[in-house]
């Protein structure tokens, strides 16, 4: 789960991204995404951008107002968890690392 300022992004267990409204509680499925289930989620403080990666190996990026996908990978072995650096001159808040389960850290 991540918090926006008036929703909650929330995944399930078959790889959709529901926007829970914290205003009217309302759900809306923004999109189906991965082929299996999403096992983290990172927002970016900079841009419109949500980053996830699940146990099929896949790393996909996303602007969630346009709903439009931006990157798409997909390595071997199961993503684990994902998390944004921090915004800089150097990276403009771009970079991600990517750790799997067999140890790997991948950074993109």
């Amino acid at each position: 789960m991540v918090r926006g300022s008036d929703f909650w992004l929330l995944s399930d267990a078959r790889g959709n991204l529901w926007k829970l409204s914290t205003i009217d509680n309302t759900t809306t499925k923004v999109l189906e995404y991965h082929s299996g289930s999403i096992m983290d989620m990172a927002i970016s403080d900079s841009y419109n951008l949500a980053v996830t990666c699940a146990e099929d190996g896949e790393v996909k990026v996303w602007d969630y107002c346009r709903k439009k996908f931006i990157f798409s990978k997909r390595f071997e072995g199961q993503a684990n968890c994902i998390d944004l650096l921090r915004r800089s001159e150097l990276n403009k808040g771009r970079v991600c690392g990517v750790g799997y389960e067999n140890g790997v850290v991948r950074i993109l």
